[in-house]
């Protein structure tokens, strides 16, 4: 049965792979392939177009037979790389599309208010710097969007080698790029575009902006202040000590010093990175991806609430790294003959609670296109929570969470868990009050201390840190 053998009588569907090549010629969005050395030192091009060898490793540029005999003309590797230009120009030509590019320029904001990008600093600083890129409302401000760069199935620290083909591309577009046609006001135009942010997750946002994501230095905002501590049972590290980012005179600066076994420090500056795509001239260059990191904080709330095994927060080690630090002994795990018993702890639902908590997911009913369908998150058997994706986490930690745990955990637990669901909420809003940001930020650090109250230091990863500087 062919596919469409499926669809609606005089669909436009073609039947031949030759025809769908045929229909995206005309469409002018075609792809490169660029030969790249084994060990991703060089794309061969430029210099390197005509090398059969690596000039940095010395690894041939084609592909090798099981028996080590070399298969010229069959690359090793190879990336497909989609220039963006042909795309822009494409997108100018739609009448629709071409209309929606300026529509920031065709509307007036609200002094003040945060509700699309031409409201943040980086936007009006390029406008205030380039009358000449500003005056012309269908130049583009770009953002990198990466969601974990992991090509090949390896890791990837030199991902500069693959960017580079695009650096080009975004060099040309800064410069402009003449004979654009503009199907809304009918004439052609010099078009020109500008890279203001990269948005990433955590890995990705190490790839780009040239800095480590592992150990002491994981945080980038921080780097050399952060409070991070390696504990030593756990084999993690922790970022504790969060009471270094409010005011000087607060009284959790010392109140807080007995609960995260941390050293007094001086009041964090908490200084910007630099970045390998960027100059030093905008503030904020790489943005973290709120849903990735809400995604993230969820579910380790979530997995040491319900204490699944493997997955929470609190376990042996947990412990054992508390007793060593010198907090909260009282929770020190005491060793039997067959096996550990862990005293019941704050942050952990008892087992009518985590039985309460999963039935009332399975009997949530939301409208169409709200959500998954949050029954098949559930597994009563076992008494947690699966296959949640980025969305559903959403939807939990700022919906439905702080109803769900009305009933369960200590009043001061609940109060600061539901804090934190707030602050997701107010930060995911569609329009931000700029006169609040200061408030949001400080309400968080405070949450942050109550957090530490009561959660092992096991659960305060590199993840958790993060929320403290996403305003």
């Amino acid at each position: 049965m062919d596919f469409g053998d499926m669809l609606p009588d005089n669909h436009n569907l073609p039947t031949k792979m030759y025809d769908v090549k045929k229909t995206l010629s005309c469409l002018a969005l075609s792809h490169e392939k660029i030969h790249v050395c084994s060990n991703d030192c060089i794309l061969y091009k430029k210099q390197y177009k005509d090398c059969v060898n690596c000039p940095k490793c010395g690894l041939s540029r084609w592909k090798l037979t099981k028996k080590n005999i070399v298969k010229k003309g069959v690359p090793a590797k190879v990336l497909w790389y989609f220039p963006p230009i042909p795309r822009f120009k494409r997108m100018f030509k739609s009448l629709h599309t071409s209309t929606n590019l300026t529509w920031h320029a065709e509307t007036t904001g609200v002094p003040g208010q945060l509700r699309h990008p031409d409201d943040s600093p980086s936007w009006k600083l390029v406008d205030h710097m380039w009358p000449d890129f500003e005056s012309e409302p269908r130049n583009l401000r770009l953002a990198l969007a990466a969601d974990g760069i992991n090509p090949y199935s390896n890791l990837r620290n030199d991902i500069d080698v693959y960017l580079d083909v695009l650096v080009e591309d975004l060099q040309r577009l800064w410069d402009g790029v003449d004979g654009v046609y503009d199907a809304y006001r009918r004439q052609f135009f010099t078009l020109k575009a500008v890279l203001l942010w990269t948005i990433n997750d955590f890995p990705a946002y190490g790839n780009l902006s040239g800095y480590t994501t592992h150990g002491y230095y994981a945080c980038p905002v921080c780097k050399e202040d952060t409070c991070a501590k390696h504990l030593e049972n756990g084999k993690k590290m922790s970022f504790v000590g969060h009471r270094r980012f409010l005011p000087r005179f607060h009284p959790y600066r010392r109140q807080m010093k007995e609960f995260d076994g941390m050293e007094e420090h001086g009041e964090s500056s908490t200084p910007l990175s630099g970045v390998a795509l960027f100059d030093k001239l905008f503030d904020i260059r790489h943005c973290l991806d709120v849903m990735h990191i809400e995604k993230n904080v969820f579910e380790s709330l979530i997995n040491t609430l319900i204490n699944v095994k493997g997955k929470t927060k609190d376990n042996v080690a947990a412990r054992l790294d508390m007793v060593q630090m010198g907090v909260r002994p009282e929770l020190a795990p005491k060793f039997g003959e067959k096996k550990t018993y862990l005293p019941p702890h704050a942050c952990s639902f008892t087992k009518k609670e985590k039985l309460q908590v999963c039935q009332s997911i399975m009997d949530i009913k939301v409208p169409e296109g709200f959500s998954s369908n949050l029954k098949n998150l559930v597994s009563l058997s076992e008494l947690k929570l699966i296959g949640l994706k980025s969305h559903d986490c959403h939807v939990l930690m700022q919906h439905f969470l702080p109803i769900l745990i009305r009933d369960a955990l200590p009043k001061h637990v609940r109060y600061a868990i539901i804090r934190l669901c707030f602050f997701f909420k107010d930060i995911c809003f569609k329009v931000i009050d700029v006169a609040k940001l200061d408030k949001l930020q400080s309400d968080l650090v405070v949450t942050l201390c109550l957090l530490e109250q009561y959660f092992p230091p096991y659960f305060f990863d590199v993840m958790l840190h993060l929320t403290v500087h996403l305003v």
